[in-house]
């Protein structure tokens, strides 16, 4: 869905922190609508939602907790 709307990771960290909280909310409409039919997809969506709010905050620390736990 990142990548689909804005090509590299490394753009999207470029766009300003509206833009920025818009997708993240759209993330968040998305895990709600899976919720009930699709609850494995909503984990999916919310997993990278929490990850990429810690990238977006510079919170190197949540970030590797993030990666140990998924590893």
């Amino acid at each position: 869905m990142l990548l689909r709307t804005h090509r590299t990771l490394n753009k999207f960290f470029l766009l300003s922190n509206v833009d920025q909280m818009r997708f993240i909310g759209e993330l968040s409409a998305r895990v709600v609508a899976c919720k009930r039919t699709n609850p494995w997809t909503a984990l999916g969506y919310e997993l990278y939602k929490t990850w990429l709010v810690a990238n977006i905050e510079g919170d190197q620390e949540k970030i590797d907790r993030f990666m140990n736990a998924i590893r």
